[in-house]
Formats: C-alpha cells, structure tokens, sequence
C-alpha cells in the first residue's frame, strides 16, 4: 500500500522532533561536573587546578548560585566539579576528611585548588554571590584569562 503525503510529513515531522529531543536531552543544565569524594582526592593527588563548587540540592542558596554560575560557566567555557552534601553518598568518614580538607562552614562554597593544594579560606566564594563576584574571583585564579 501507497504512503500518503500526509503520512509521509508526518513521519518527516516525528522524525524531527525525536532528534531534538535526543540532542536537547545529551546537553546538560548543570553548571558543573558531578564528582564522588574520592574522584576528588584522587584529582589533589594527582596536583591537579581546578574549581570545586560544594553544594546541596537541599540549599537554596545554592540553587540561586548554580543560576548564575551556570551563566558564567557558559560564557567562559570553564569546567566546575561539584560534591552535593545532602545526597547521602559521601560517609560520615568522608565528610569528616571533606571538612579537615576544606574547612567550610556552609553552602555554597566554591574553592580553587592549585597544583593539588586547596587555597586558603580567603581565596574562595562564600554564598550565593552575582556573575561579577565569580568573574572576578575566576580570574583572579588563572581560570579565566582575556
């Protein structure tokens, strides 16, 4: 039996429609990279640079900065990884090892680690802060040059 032109557009149109899906479905919202606490010590281990954003889905604090690191992180093609607190995977242990390490006091906090090493208390960002904060804080670490 003939197709119709109908059926014909229609398939054409579904076809379309699933591919945006698709794609739109592969591109993350998130501002960041999700890692564990040990992809965490491994990448200090390894003196590696990087931001490491802690936050909690339980926070909206946290979820008014992911609003506005999201905007900086797209605009500045910069990587962010991120450990939510409140999923129940870190260990008591590591949470522990996580506050010796990093010293916070609450979310979010973003801190930079350098060659391995997590700068001082006084080079991070504390709350959930405007785009010209983070920008200036980013450059201010080498992870955003013009």
């Amino acid at each position: 039996m003939k197709e119709s032109v109908n059926d014909m557009r229609i398939k054409k149109i579904v076809v379309v429609l699933l591919t945006i899906f698709l794609i739109t479905a592969c591109v993350s919202n998130k501002p960041y990279i999700e890692i564990n606490y040990n992809q965490f010590k491994e990448k200090l281990e390894n003196d590696e640079t990087f931001i490491f954003y802690i936050g909690s889905t339980e926070c909206s604090f946290c979820k008014r900065y992911e609003k506005t690191l999201k905007r900086v992180v797209d605009e500045y093609n910069v990587d962010v990884y991120y450990i939510n607190v409140a999923s129940g995977n870190l260990t008591e242990d590591e949470m522990k090892e996580l506050d010796n390490l990093v010293n916070f006091t609450g979310t979010p906090l973003t801190v930079f680690v350098i060659d391995g090493e997590i700068q001082g208390k006084y080079n991070r960002i504390n709350g959930a802060v405007g785009s010209e904060k983070i920008i200036k804080v980013f450059k201010r670490n080498g992870f955003i040059t013009e």
